[in-house]
């Protein structure tokens, strides 16, 4: 159903803000998919800068990658 003010764009947004909750859950999951990614990629980091220089104090004090 398209409005003759905003013709086929004015139909697509009036859908994507007809249910503001649908949108938000959505974009929520969006951001937890992010963080996911983000929290792993870290985990990857560290596991590959432990394997390099090794584990300890020396570098636990000079290594802030």
């Amino acid at each position: 159903m398209t409005s003759p003010r905003f013709g086929a764009t004015g139909a697509v947004l009036a859908r994507r803000f007809a249910d503001p909750h649908r949108a938000i859950a959505r974009d929520m999951g969006t951001v937890a998919v992010f963080l996911l990614v983000a929290k792993v990629a870290g985990a990857l980091k560290e596991v590959t800068v432990a394997r390099t220089f090794g584990t300890g104090p020396v570098v636990d004090a000079y290594l802030f990658v």
